[in-house]
């Protein structure tokens, strides 16, 4: 099973990668579909959101153009 739900997050993650939207989006709103999209240990799922809601929300959070994420 577990292996399932991490095929099935990498897969999700693979199609908001090659969304053509995805462009256009604000930073947070490609975040929100990302975070959704990922299988990860709880423990990872904390440390990243605490990463995420310090460091990078701040800043990236308001930007438009979620583009120029790495693929």
């Amino acid at each position: 099973m577990k292996e399932k739900a991490r095929s099935w997050g990498l897969e999700m993650e693979t199609k908001l990668r090659r969304d053509p939207h995805v462009g256009r989006m604000k930073f947070a709103e490609w975040h929100q579909k990302w975070w959704n999209a990922r299988v990860v240990e709880p423990h990872t799922l904390r440390g990243d959101a605490s990463s995420i809601k310090n460091h990078i929300t701040p800043y990236w959070g308001r930007l438009g153009n979620a583009g120029h994420l790495p693929h």
